[in-house]
C-alpha cells in the first residue's frame, strides 16, 4: 500500500508498470460500475488521483528528477 499512498522513495520500471496497470484496472472498474449503478459513484474516481500522483512522483525520483 505504501506504493500508492506516499510519494517518497523510488521505484524501478517493472514496479512502476505493475502499479500503472493496477491503477488503470481499478479506474476502469469504477467507471464501469458508475455507468451502470450510479453516477455518484464516479466521485470515487477523484480518490484515484492521489495514487496516480504518488506512483509518478516515485518514478520521477528514480530518474533523478524532482516530483
Amino acid at each position: 500500500m505504501e506504493l500508492f499512498l506516499t510519494p517518497n522513495g523510488r521505484i524501478d520500471q517493472p514496479t512502476y508498470w505493475r502499479a500503472v496497470w493496477i491503477l488503470f484496472a481499478i479506474s476502469c472498474a469504477l467507471t464501469a460500475i458508475s455507468a451502470f449503478v450510479s453516477p455518484f459513484l464516479g466521485m470515487l474516481s477523484l480518490i484515484m488521483i492521489w495514487p496516480w500522483i504518488a506512483v509518478h512522483v516515485k518514478r520521477f525520483h528514480d530518474s533523478g528528477k524532482t516530483g
